[in-house]
């Protein structure tokens, strides 16, 4: 097998940067000083999250230093033996949770396996029986790139990666190719459950699975953080993940629905709340169609460079806290927060709708749905469920479609709906889009009964928060005055003024039953 640590040039070498201020400067760019002056002392820092982490080295040489200053108090647990220090797994750790680098420096344990034990017999377990039991890693780094020189074997590998994600419930973040690097190399990038990252900078190699992959011609990478070299964006991933199940655990309602720290609800988070930049004056896009019938429609939910762009933990900690949401069976009901998220089971033809309230025009409006694709014990039956997303108007009571240009109009920029036929993400991400109610539904594609017959599917979202203009005479807010606003008038008919005061003059009365027929949509 062939492997190496992340560099610059391609080749085997490290290129180590020397910050030893404690304020890094990576932090602003991943909004973590927004996060900081929003929540203060109450602010996350990892603590209690334990990470795993796997290195490239040559034999044994794959530790982070365990004299080295910013781990003071740090847990380094070598799960492949005894072994030494590894400048390489050094730096990656200052970014994971060192006191000086990382936004998680209380996380107190890091597992740290040697990639070819990780793969083979220390975890994932190629050509043999189920990966190992985890053992207590709520979430997995790994800045190394590899090839077997076998696509059957690194397929295998990748396959065991998603299976592993979905039975224990704990993300891998991965890293893409450096520039120079190849995109060949397929271990560990071109997984589906997993977090691909790239360089803010783009000096990434980004790119398409190829067609020795399950799946060919997914995006990667999904998302971007600081760093000079791929091995050190990926673990400021990683650290804003702790911090996000560190958010999960020391919140009442949060640590107990065991969804808010499912892999795919975190990576749903993390795409949703990215800062969808580009650098060099170049605007983010994933290509929607810019005319037609099909205005508005992308078949492929991510920018090809940067994907979702740049990782933001301030926006990524308001999504999480936002709430969980799961949305509607059909097009009624209350709205969602202004950022939350949701997990959901959809079954062949099923879909789910997400109703959004906007009181003023949004600058940006983003929603991302993303599933796991399954792996059945064996590892040679994969299945993967074919989902679309598409955003809907009410205009004048009537539900209608935002794809075509009719709807042009009322947004400037973006995209409204997502239909890729390989990717396990869709995402729609709006400019400008104007005041009103809207409803985003996200439906099940597969063209026949497929396997698994229910797979949950995550969606995370998030616009500005604004103040709703509903018609006076929609009490119930549904985005329509009708039979259901008739019956809460009805119901409350003789009484003081409340949400039924149509009117407003203190009682309801005839008056308001004026009102409301007069509204009736």
């Amino acid at each position: 097998m062939e492997y190496h640590a992340f560099n610059r040039a391609g080749t085997l070498g490290l290129l180590l940067t020397c910050v030893s201020a404690a304020e890094h400067p990576s932090w602003n760019f991943l909004g973590y000083w927004d996060l900081l002056d929003r929540l203060g002392s109450s602010v996350p820092t990892g603590d209690g999250i334990v990470v795993g982490q796997v290195e490239a080295g040559t034999g044994q040489q794959y530790l982070p230093n365990t004299n080295e200053a910013q781990f003071g108090g740090l847990v380094i647990t070598p799960m492949s033996g005894a072994g030494t220090t590894l400048n390489h797994a050094n730096t990656v750790g200052k970014y994971n949770y060192g006191s000086e680098w990382s936004i998680a420096p209380e996380i107190p344990e890091t597992k740290v396996w040697n990639v070819l034990d990780y793969v083979q017999s220390g975890f994932l377990r190629v050509g043999s029986g189920a990966p190992l039991a985890n053992p207590g890693c709520r979430v997995i780094n790994q800045s190394w790139l590899g090839s077997f020189g076998n696509s059957s074997l690194e397929r295998e590998t990748l396959r065991r990666q998603d299976y592993q994600i979905v039975r224990d419930g704990v993300m891998s973040v991965v890293g893409m190719p450096n520039a120079g690097g190849s995109i060949a190399n397929t271990l560990m990038w071109a997984g589906w459950n997993s977090i691909a990252v790239g360089t803010r900078d783009e000096s990434h190699v980004s790119g398409e699975t190829p067609s020795t992959m399950d799946g060919a011609g997914r995006q990667k990478p999904f998302i971007v953080a600081p760093g000079s070299q791929v091995s050190w964006a990926a673990p400021m991933v990683t650290a804003s993940i702790a911090l996000l199940l560190e958010t999960v655990d020391s919140d009442p309602v949060l640590s107990g629905d065991p969804a808010a720290q499912a892999p795919e609800v975190l990576k749903a988070i993390l795409g949703a709340s990215a800062d969808h930049k580009r650098l060099g004056g170049v605007s983010w896009s994933n290509a929607p169609t810019g005319s037609g019938s099909d205005r508005g429609l992308t078949v492929k939910p991510l920018d090809p460079v940067v994907g979702v762009g740049t990782c933001n933990i301030d926006r990524a900690h308001r999504v999480m806290t936002g709430g969980r949401y799961d949305g509607e069976v059909a097009p009624i009901g209350g709205p969602a927060p202004a950022a939350g998220w949701g997990l959901v089971p959809l079954s062949f033809g099923q879909s789910q709708w997400f109703r959004f309230e906007l009181g003023e025009t949004a600058d940006t409006f983003s929603f991302l749905a993303t599933w796991n694709r399954e792996v059945r014990f064996g590892f040679s039956q994969v299945f993967a469920p074919d989902l679309s997303i598409a955003m809907y108007r009410v205009n004048d009571g009537v539900l209608t479609p935002m794809v075509g240009e009719s709807a042009s109009g009322f947004y400037s920029g973006g995209n409204v709906a997502s239909n890729a036929p390989i990717d396990n993400v869709e995402h729609i991400h709006t400019e400008g889009l104007a005041a009103g109610t809207y409803w985003v539904q996200v439906v099940r594609e597969d063209p026949l009964p497929t396997d698994p017959a229910s797979w949950p599917f995550a969606v995370a979202w998030m616009h500005p928060e604004s103040d709703p203009q509903f018609e006076p005479a929609d009490i119930n807010q549904d985005g329509a005055v009708d039979f259901q606003d008739l019956l809460l008038l009805l119901g409350a008919y003789d009484s003081a003024g409340g949400a039924e005061d149509v009117n407003g003059d203190g009682f309801v009365d005839f008056q308001d039953l004026v009102a409301l027929l007069s509204a009736w949509s």
